[in-house]
């Protein structure tokens, strides 16, 4: 969505305008419709709203947007006239054009996953990231603003977040949202009619480790779902199968993408029953995350 955020030569918030939004009738759109009047005065650099249960993502890209102002402010208070207006002027175009991409990926955490809001500017730079919801133990040294502050700069395109020490696991889930969030910029780079189904700017993805054929080695499957419950992209991101191989492809997990996480089905490869049956116990086992 994009936010409008007026702010006076004091620092305090003129308004607070919501001028462009996919959000859902009834949840998140029914927070943009009431309004921010009670932000109106208050400092831009402490102003937030309270996270409201049932619209945390809505409520989330809100603060995200005021953040955005707070950090462009005080660039454009402390350099001479003729510069401020520039750096004001370019701030005001990035965050127009920014995107907050919000992706759920499972990290050591196999019964909670954790959550990545990670926003990226009009040229794919990322220009901010944080952990927004985790229950990582060990691995919560991978999600500190300080650790996550490494990304700010790359471009999403060849993100790499490198591995903190003791939080492997977690790092890698790092890695996950990143190539998801780099593909969605891809598919929305690309002309209309080549672009496979519309892109969400929320989804989760799902890294589900199960068994097939290989009884030493489980194959793992992402599975990204939408705000609808939508499969939006599936990909077997490791693997030994062998005779199973064929239901792992690209093409063949295609087949899942525009079908409901709750009733998804995928159809037996023909000589990878085993394997294909590993992949309806991932989408099972990601349905029951969902619910």
């Amino acid at each position: 969505m994009k936010v409008a955020v007026d702010v006076d030569e004091a620092g305090k918030i003129v308004s607070v305008n919501v001028v462009e939004h996919n959000e859902t009738p009834g949840f998140g759109a029914d927070l943009i419709s009431a309004g921010f009047d009670a932000l109106v005065g208050q400092d831009v650099a402490t102003a937030q709203i309270d996270v409201k249960s049932g619209v945390t993502m809505t409520s989330n890209g809100i603060n995200d947007a005021l953040k955005a102002a707070a950090a462009a402010a005080p660039a454009a208070e402390a350099a001479p006239a003729e510069e401020a207006a520039a750096e004001t002027a370019a701030a005001a175009v990035a965050s127009e054009v920014a995107k907050v991409y919000e992706v759920t990926v499972m990290g050591m955490n196999a019964k909670h996953p954790l959550t990545l809001n990670i926003s990226v500017d009009e040229n794919g730079t990322i220009v901010a990231a944080v952990c927004t919801d985790s229950s990582e133990d060990k691995g919560a040294a991978a999600l500190t603003e300080e650790a996550l502050a490494a990304l700010v700069g790359q471009n999403i395109a060849e993100a790499k977040y490198d591995t903190v020490a003791g939080a492997t696991v977690t790092s890698n889930a790092v890695n996950t949202a990143l190539d998801t969030i780099a593909a969605y910029v891809r598919a929305e780079a690309a002309p209309a009619e080549e672009a496979a189904a519309p892109v969400a700017e929320v989804a989760k993805v799902y890294e589900v480790t199960v068994m097939g054929m290989n009884a030493k080695h489980p194959l793992t499957l992402n599975i990204s779902v939408d705000e609808n419950g939508t499969i939006v992209a599936a990909v077997c991101t490791d693997s030994s199968e062998d005779k199973g191989a064929a239901a792992l492809t690209e093409e063949a997990l295609a087949a899942l993408v525009g079908q409901n996480i709750n009733d998804a089905k995928y159809d037996t490869v023909a000589g990878a029953t085993v394997t294909s049956n590993a992949v309806n116990q991932a989408l099972d086992t990601i349905a029951a995350y969902v619910r």
